[in-house]
């Protein structure tokens, strides 16, 4: 249980989720949220230190660890495939020794690739890697007793600009930059990220209140499953303008989702997206709409 000086240390804080997720928790919560960054790097929050522990230069532990850090790298090389292994990994076994120092409770993400069936598994080595880290963290808080709650995430949308497929669409909706694109017709579950991040919020408070207490897995996904070609046309249509989608312009990658399978997990009890995708897009486009106007 979380009582009112609970500390909460964030790891990923600059990234996508990671981001909103401290907007969100700052809003809604009265509890303080701590950085965690590497060693020596921050003065005042938590680092990861040599000892390979997460800890303030005062020497206290974090309460509770929010794990949004990430490193993806697709069609790896040698290198690139030894740094994505490293630091998901550094990251967990530091989360590891710190529950089996501290007894800290943790809250993680990892991605629906590590669940696709068993005959096509691993989906790539980010999947087998974020397999692996989950399995340390699991493992150390079977051996302390301590709670942690994993949550499986599928597509997202909104926030900080990645370059992701949504990303370029809008800014072909803006401005008629051309995308090289597929024929189409694989498949996306869209999330808004400020939902993602609000379903973290809900299970801070769920650990404050002593509920979902252990060992638990989420997924968090959405009723929006839709094909590329299916995105293009909504957004089309909520926008008022059109893509320029160059269909069939490259071919389709080894491994793509034409269905969705079965994680086996379900959505938290407590959480459902409020953010609809058509919705988004309109506000968005007004929003252009009206600055454009002004300047």
């Amino acid at each position: 249980m979380l009582d009112e000086n609970a500390v909460i240390g964030l790891l990923g804080a600059t990234g996508n989720l990671g981001s909103a997720f401290a907007r969100e928790f700052r809003a809604l919560t009265k509890w303080p949220i701590e950085i965690i960054g590497r060693p020596a790097k921050l003065s005042k929050n938590f680092n990861i230190t040599d000892d390979g522990l997460i800890q303030s230069k005062m020497g206290k532990f974090p309460d509770l660890i929010i794990n949004l850090s990430n490193f993806y790298t697709p069609n790896p090389n040698f290198e690139q495939d030894r740094q994505m292994h490293d630091t998901i990994l550094g990251v967990a076994d530091a989360i590891s020794n710190t529950i089996d120092e501290a007894g800290c409770s943790v809250i993680s993400a990892s991605t629906y690739f590590q669940y696709c069936p068993n005959e096509l598994r691993p989906w790539s080595r980010y999947s087998a890697v974020k397999t692996e880290a989950k399995m340390v963290i699991e493992s150390a808080a079977t051996r302390q007793g301590a709670n942690f709650t994993d949550f499986v995430l599928y597509d997202n949308y909104g926030g900080l600009n990645r370059n992701k497929f949504v990303d370029l669409l809008e800014q072909s909706l803006l401005s008629g930059h051309e995308i090289d694109c597929t024929d189409g017709q694989q498949v996306l579950n869209l999330t808004h990220v400020s939902d993602l991040a609000l379903a973290l919020v809900l299970e801070v408070i769920e650990l404050s209140e002593a509920k979902h207490t252990g060992l638990h897995t989420y997924e968090l996904r959405s009723d929006f499953t839709v094909s590329l070609r299916e995105l293009v046309q909504k957004a089309e249509l909520a926008s008022g303008r059109r893509a320029n989608v160059n269909w069939g312009a490259i071919p389709y990658r080894d491994r793509e989702v034409f269905e969705l399978w079965q994680t086996g997990f379900s959505n938290p009890p407590n959480w459902q997206p409020l953010l609809n995708f058509e919705t988004y897009v309109k506000e968005k486009f007004s929003q252009t709409t009206r600055v454009g106007r002004k300047s």
